[in-house]
């Protein structure tokens, strides 16, 4: 009976250049496997929120953005704003004094200190001393998380940046100890700055001879566009502060609640379809103080 065992030849010694493309082969692999291998955990060490207006704030916060802190507004635009195709995937700091935010491989958007030279640079009035710009050192990243609301890779293929988009940048650290160190020293910095950003947005207004205000104000939208509109947004410095779906509608803003300086006043209407019928942006100068040292 023959054996269902079959014989088996002893296996070829490769040949010199089989050898040679086996080790190319094996060191591809490895490769490979080390870009699939998840990257390294980071950890949050504070977010920076961007509302994309002539007059829009930049803030910090150092708690999850529960609380933003604003230490500077923005002077101008960048011409490229609304030229980028694709939505943003990602962020990163490149070198002290320079924000990159990556729209797609060949176009960008940068926010860098006031007296920076850059054709695609949101201006700012944050001076390059500010912790904003801080060389927080190696192993530190930034990330989009949100616009307008949504996460920014939900947002829909082809979208174009508008101006009165809001940004907010998770900024990431190597591991627990570095976080916490830029934290500390982002908490320690913000009083201090966020009191020179009211003292140079409040003689900017005085400059631009912004209409003043200090106590409440009455925003009115008439019913110009009644037979369409289906909702009316306000937002003050892209926080959202009301919405009304009645026409004609007035909303009351308090001024007393928010700290002097410039603020950019929105409404926005939009049809059943959420389309925008109607757009009227506002910049004021809130001067509560001047009302109390008046009594």
């Amino acid at each position: 009976m023959r054996s269902p065992l079959r014989k088996t030849s002893p296996p070829t010694p490769l040949l010199r250049g089989e050898g040679q493309n086996f080790s190319a082969l094996a060191v591809l692999c490895l490769l490979l496997l080390a870009f699939a291998l998840p990257a390294v955990a980071q950890v949050e060490a504070f977010r920076a929120r961007i509302v994309l207006l002539p007059g829009g704030t930049v803030s910090l916060s150092t708690d999850g953005g529960a609380r933003f802190t604003v230490i500077g507004r923005i002077v101008a635009l960048p011409q490229r704003l609304s030229a980028s195709k694709l939505p943003a995937r990602s962020a990163a700091i490149l070198g002290k004094g320079l924000w990159w935010i990556q729209h797609n491989e060949t176009q960008s958007v940068g926010l860098t200190a006031m007296d920076a030279q850059s054709p695609v640079a949101l201006r700012s009035d944050i001076p390059a001393e500010s912790v904003f710009f801080r060389d927080f050192g190696q192993g530190v990243s930034v990330r989009l998380l949100y616009q307008e609301g949504r996460l920014a890779y939900s947002l829909p293929p082809g979208y174009r940046y508008r101006v009165g988009d809001v940004w907010v940048l998770q900024v990431m650290a190597g591991d627990d100890a570095q976080a916490q160190a830029m934290r500390d020293a982002v908490a320690a910095a913000l009083p201090d700055e966020a009191q020179d950003a009211i003292r140079r947005s409040v003689l900017r207004a005085q400059k631009e001879k912004l209409p003043v205000v200090n106590g409440t104000l009455n925003l009115e939208v008439t019913a110009r566009y009644a037979e369409t509109v289906r909702f009316v947004f306000f937002t003050v410095d892209g926080y959202p502060v009301g919405t009304s779906n009645v026409l004609p509608t007035v909303f009351r803003w308090d001024s007393t609640q928010v700290a002097d300086g410039e603020y950019v006043l929105e409404a926005r209407a939009t049809d059943e379809d959420g389309r925008e019928v109607a757009l009227v942006r506002k910049k004021i100068l809130v001067q509560n103080r001047v009302e109390q040292d008046g009594r």
